[in-house]
């Protein structure tokens, strides 16, 4: 008799496991991006930036991919447990990828924030005051792009956990509840990333002005 809920609540597992995982690598893979967009605009090397990036790139796929076969197995070790046994299960292997996702995005933005020094302390067009101010800029972004993925993360891991649990929905509308949470959540990321990427934009804009402004000859009143 308890069969068919078995495999219902396996199916539900599996739905949950696979778009928590897909919007938690594409927040992750969201954040690569922008810090490799960084690097780039600040060295004044394009060769130089465009290897690194693609250097970058490669590594950030083999991180995912990675991660992607772990999860294949770990579907494959969900096999013959009790609903409750993998909801715990599901929850433990999110907070872990989770975690290693934070330490990679961390190791990321030392990177490239020591290449970015590097590269400022060879830079003679901008001043000692415009270069603390891009390091300074740079890093506050980091924080916002941090604390940005442990919100979304909370906040998906609690409608995941707030679908899964309501018994008046069937298995097909949760899984459509999922899927529209889902939705709503990449629209988001995408927006996040687009502003963060405008006021990067911005903020260079605006320190190469004002070093070139600094920079101009002033001009002289005339009788």
């Amino acid at each position: 008799m308890h069969q068919p809920y078995a495999k219902s609540n396996e199916k539900e597992a599996s739905v949950k496991h696979k778009l928590l995982t897909i919007a938690a690598l594409g927040a992750a893979l969201a954040a690569g991006s922008l810090l490799c967009a960084e690097d780039n605009k600040a060295d004044d090397s394009k060769d130089s930036a465009k290897g690194r990036m693609k250097e970058q790139r490669q590594e950030t796929k083999d991180h995912f991919k990675k991660q992607a076969e772990e999860n294949k197995e770990f579907r494959k070790s969900l096999e013959g447990k009790t609903p409750e046994e993998k909801e715990a299960a599901i929850k433990a292997h999110h907070e872990a990828q989770f975690k290693e996702n934070q330490e990679y995005a961390a190791k990321r933005h030392e990177e490239n924030m020591k290449t970015l020094q590097e590269r400022l302390a060879n830079n003679k067009k901008l001043s000692d005051a415009e270069k603390s101010e891009l390091i300074s800029f740079l890093e506050q972004q980091y924080k916002e792009n941090t604390s940005f993925r442990e919100q979304r993360y909370q906040e998906l891991l609690a409608g995941f956990e707030k679908v899964s649990g309501d018994s008046s929905l069937s298995p097909e509308q949760k899984k459509a509840a999922i899927k529209k949470l889902c939705e709503e959540e990449k629209a988001k990321t995408k927006d996040y990333w687009k502003n963060q990427g405008n006021e990067t934009k911005s903020e260079i804009k605006k320190i190469r002005d004002e070093a070139k402004e600094s920079k101009a000859p002033a001009s002289s009143n005339t009788q």
